[in-house]
């Protein structure tokens, strides 16, 4: 799968890596099925509070002591 575009947070700070977060334009159109589907985004009825689970994922660097980011998405319930 090619990507046509990758765009930057322009607040992303290397150094803190607050606002790290980009977007992926592809190449081509996916194809849903058991291994590849969408990402339900949150909408404004969604929100959070206090005693409320929530779900967070992503690759980001799990310690900054190695730098290294993981290969497999991660998931936890906040």
């Amino acid at each position: 799968m090619g990507i046509a575009q990758i765009i930057i947070n322009p607040n992303y700070d290397r150094t803190s890596l607050t606002n790290d977060i980009a977007l992926v334009r592809l190449a081509k159109s996916l194809s849903f099925n058991s291994a590849v589907n969408k990402v339900d985004l949150a909408t404004p009825s969604d929100v959070a509070g206090n005693g409320l689970e929530m779900i967070i994922s992503g690759w980001g660097i799990e310690t900054a002591a190695t730098g290294l980011n993981p290969y497999v998405l991660k998931k936890a319930t906040v």
